[in-house]
């Protein structure tokens, strides 16, 4: 896995003091995203409801946000702030801070609204409250009075703004006094960046967005709004009332699918992701109003043909797809992503696949940043196998411990609390080793049964696998290997007999690659007709046919290699055995002449009529030979990962490779072809149940 690496975070401290649950804690967020683990009533939620009330207090991004999120989170009754739900401690100040980290890109902005951050800090210092009307605002800024004060705004935020370029970061503070109950913050001009920047951002793009676990799906018909009466609604499910976004998943569908052909487009490839990753075997068929006036988004079982509305799926499938949806078209560039549980309601397989979806499909291509809080063992290992997420385990309402790759024994015990078997989860069963890039895609969704429970770890060719087979048994010698490995790599041309040991087992495939049992003509005319390729399939025998023909045009690479090898020259390369066990420089000066000097020798008797002809003599002698052979056994002698990669490209496929590979190993495990269950037979005999 090749990870990104993503320089700019948005937020990069935290520190609450007496919020709820939470009497004192501090995190710094370094990675693109940040996964804090722990047991339920822990205080997580609180967490990410900490960073949601600074926001939404301190730099709101519409008039009535504070009130409208005070009142979503319980802490506000007829205008009065009840401090006694927000602290835990109603004796003592309640404190919150976030340390922002700008891009310069953000900075610049701020200095393209330079006007509207002069406007705003004059309306804060004026003391003139966010929900008087604009008109009145207007008259007082054009009296005498007004004009001093927008010129002394302009002034310090300019001061400020190139402050801030040179810092590159600030710090909301929020403070809440247990006397007064009233909010204040703490430094305005922060506050302002922040609410500048978000209110300039189109309703459908958001800096700061929450996804809280209360998912209450709707089903049946909904009011759909759009259009400006929608914009609010848009607004508010951001931080301010999040819950509505899960209201909200028709409304987004059929938005994008009005906005034109680009849109719409943008919309279906989101869901084929979600699909192909995630919830495999579904795709999105069509958006429809029926004859009787009922909007049905309708989604296809892939391998059956059943189409059923969505409302149909279940409410974790349903709240995965909003979640990703909503994520993916409304998170601005820099944004924060609050997630709170996403492991709800969703089987365990799909939990695993979780962070490794939000990092390649959410948080690279917008350079976001996520803060999620789980109490699914799936997801913490997920997040403790990369390299660009931060794992942290809050422990109790002072203690929020990040988790670094050393740190196994915190890692048992956050598993422990979270009541999972540290066997099942952490891949305990051992390591499966594989050489193909793309043989942990294919095993992992042709056959999850089967390596559940393993980590699948690629190997780049035949030489590391033998090289790290021979340090693993080594170390099993000298007992220094306590948990099994297991290899299962390519034969290639190049057949070998490494025996297995009792914690390194070993296997190789008996056709040239894994690819080679994806030549499932039965599967691959399905997935052509399925993905509407450009070059749609005749009959499934013309799919065998042209398998057929695509293998059979290497038989003469392969021929040319091996008659090649027969006739070319010794190599004249320095071999490092001869480097080690020389005795002198004049001992390796001999050996190499020698060398040389024999090569001279069998160029020198080289002719071009005699060379040429005996090569073309021996490679069609060769190619007699290997014909039949291969006419019989084509699909097990050719490299099938050429095949495939041939195939894909003349079929003029609308899907990358290896999604092309992806379906095609899920039409055969939807069957259960032969060819799946050749493969099936060979994981049973190496891998334990």
């Amino acid at each position: 896995m090749a990870y990104v690496a993503i320089t700019i975070m948005k937020l990069s401290s935290l520190n609450v003091t007496n919020f709820r649950g939470l009497a004192h804690i501090e995190a710094s967020f370094k990675q693109p995203v940040s996964v804090i683990v722990g047991p339920n009533a822990i205080g997580k939620t609180s967490v990410l409801e900490a960073i949601r009330l600074v926001k939404s207090v301190l730099a709101p991004r519409f008039a009535n946000e504070p009130h409208v999120t005070l009142t979503d989170m319980g802490a506000l009754s007829q205008d009065r702030i009840r401090f006694e739900s927000l602290a835990g401690d109603t004796d003592k100040a309640l404190d919150i801070q976030l340390r922002i980290e700008f891009d310069p890109s953000e900075i610049e902005a701020l200095e393209a609204h330079l006007p509207s951050l002069a406007l705003l800090h004059a309306r804060n210092i004026s003391g003139i409250a966010p929900t008087v009307p604009d008109v009145t605002i207007a008259q007082f800024f054009s009296s005498q009075q007004g004009k001093s004060l927008i010129q002394q705004a302009q002034k310090e935020i300019a001061n400020r703004v190139q402050q801030l370029r040179a810092a590159a970061h600030s710090t909301l503070s929020l403070v809440m006094d247990p006397a007064t109950h009233a909010p204040r913050g703490a430094d305005i001009f922060s506050q302002e960046f922040i609410t500048i920047l978000d209110q300039a951002l189109p309703s459908g793009s958001a800096y700061f967005t929450y996804f809280p676990a209360d998912r209450a799906m709707p089903t049946g018909e909904i009011n759909i709004q759009l259009g400006a009466g929608d914009v609010m609604q848009q607004l508010h499910s951001y931080m301010g009332q999040p819950g509505t976004k899960y209201n909200r998943l028709k409304n987004l569908i059929v938005t994008h699918s009005l906005l034109g052909a680009d849109q719409h487009k943008l919309l279906e490839e989101d869901f084929r992701i979600i699909f192909d990753t995630l919830l495999v075997g579904k795709r999105l068929k069509s958006v429809r109003v029926s004859p009787h006036g009922l909007l049905s988004v309708l989604i296809e079982e892939i391998a059956t043909g059943k189409v059923y509305d969505i409302d149909r799926m279940s409410s974790g499938e349903k709240g995965l797809i909003l979640q990703f949806l909503t994520m993916r078209r409304h998170t601005a560039p820099y944004g924060v992503i609050l997630i709170d549980e996403p492991e709800l309601h969703l089987n365990p397989a799909v939990c695993k696949k979780l962070i490794s979806f939000l990092v390649d499909h959410v948080i690279t291509p917008t350079r976001a940043q996520a803060i999620v809080c789980t109490h699914s063992p799936e997801v913490l290992a997920d997040a403790f196998e990369r390299e660009d997420c931060a794992l942290f385990h809050l422990r109790s309402p002072t203690d929020l411990s990040p988790v670094y790759k050393q740190d196994k024994e915190e890692i048992f015990e956050a598993l422990k609390r979270l009541g999972a078997s540290t066997s099942d989860v952490l891949f305990s069963k051992g390591t499966l080793f594989v050489e193909g890039p793309h043989d942990a895609d294919v095993l992992e969704l042709g056959f999850p049964d089967r390596v559940s429970g393993f980590k699948i770890r690629q190997l780049h060719g035949r030489n590391e696998v033998e090289k790290e087979i021979k340090t693993l048994q080594a170390a099993e010698v000298d007992n220094k290997l306590k948990d099994p490995q297991f290899f299962i790599f390519d034969r290639d041309r190049k057949p070998v007999s490494v025996p297995s040991t009792a914690l390194v087992r070993v296997k190789q495939w008996d056709r040239y690659c894994l690819e080679n049992f994806l030549l499932d003509s039965d599967a691959i005319y399905e997935v052509r007709n399925d993905i509407r390729a450009g070059n749609p399939p005749e009959s499934r025998g013309s799919v065998k046919n042209q398998l057929k023909e695509l293998a059979m045009k290497q038989l003469n690479g392969v021929v040319v290699r091996e008659v090649y090898a027969g006739l070319e020259p010794d190599n004249p390369g320095l071999r490092p055995s001869e480097v080690d066990t020389a005795a002198s420089f004049q001992e390796i000066a001999k050996t190499l002449y020698d060398r040389l000097s024999a090569m001279r020798d069998q160029l020198g008797a080289i002719n071009e009529s005699d060379w040429t002809g005996k090569f073309i003599e021996q490679c069609q002698a060769k190619v007699d030979q290997l014909r039949p052979s291969w006419e019989d056994n084509w699909a097990t002698e050719c490299d099938g990962k050429r095949v495939l990669r041939d195939m894909h490209k003349a079929v003029d496929a609308k899907v990358s490779s290896v999604e092309f590979k992806r379906r095609i190993v899920t039409a055969m495990s939807a069957r259960q072809t032969e060819n799946w269950r050749v493969v099936d037979s060979y994981l049973s005999e190496l891998l334990p149940a």
